[in-house]
């Protein structure tokens, strides 16, 4: 049986969590997918299990790999993340982990951005894509030959840019000073009075917000200051340039 996580819908209180990922140890979704793994498992008592997901869903499927337990664990043949992020502290030293470590396969493609973030699972394996940038996040640009997908040697110049530059951004900021920023940015949001992330960049909303920011100088401060250090932080990565990772043959 696969077990299957969706990655974020588009829903603001689901770009939100996302965000919230980034100085929480748990969020809800993590929570709910573990126990859903468990509950999966009690109901097909005698089947082995593959679990995996896309994005989000692919963090989702690690998560709940690791605290599902035991019983469950021993009967996991396989983890498979679709380039999603990883956890606001690394999981690879958990006792929970380690079952399953050998059982996690992380597929990242070339110029992977969402992938990337926070402390990721090791090792992963770079796959080809028929886009570009951003959009190599659709997995339906995945390339394939036979069985397999197309492996790289390595992520892209830009990826590490953007992966080193958020990273230092993040790491800038205290547990507090996330948290902050997160409420401001969606505080903002709801003042267009909107649900669905799509709705965000409507010229009525645009101007929704302009006109919050003018009248909320709270808010103006924390979103200008942070989007200052995120410069900050970028400069400096271009000044500090990385090697691409690079893996073994087909890793």
């Amino acid at each position: 049986a696969y077990v299957a996580f969706r990655g974020t819908d588009d829903t603001i209180i689901g770009w939100k969590e996302d965000f919230n990922m980034a100085f929480t140890p748990e969020i809800p979704a993590q929570k709910y997918a573990a126990e859903y793994l468990r509950q999966v498992s009690g109901a097909l008592p005698f089947r082995p299990l593959l679990v995996g997901g896309h994005s989000k869903g692919g963090n989702l499927a690690v998560y709940a790999a690791v605290f599902c337990g035991q019983d469950v664990q021993k009967r996991i043949l396989a983890v498979y993340n679709n380039d999603g992020p990883g956890f606001y502290s690394s999981l690879l030293s958990l006792p929970e982990h380690k079952p399953v470590a050998g059982k996690i396969t992380t597929l990242l493609p070339e110029s992977s951005v969402v992938g990337m973030l926070l402390e990721h699972e090791e090792p992963y394996t770079i796959i080809k894509s028929n886009q570009v940038s951003v959009l190599q996040h659709d997995p339906y640009s995945w390339e394939v030959m036979g069985p397999n997908f197309v492996p790289m040697q390595s992520i892209t110049a830009d990826s590490q840019f953007v992966n080193q530059t958020i990273k230092a951004w993040i790491a800038s900021m205290d547990t507090q000073e996330r948290n902050r920023l997160v409420d401001a940015l969606f505080g903002l949001l709801g003042t267009g009075g909107i649900d669905k992330a799509l709705d965000i960049f409507h010229p009525r909303n645009i101007r929704t917000y302009i006109k919050t920011l003018g009248n909320d100088p709270e808010t103006r401060q924390i979103l200008s200051a942070e989007f200052q250090n995120l410069m900050e932080a970028a400069k400096r990565t271009r000044m500090q340039p990385g090697d691409a990772k690079t893996l073994p043959e087909g890793k």
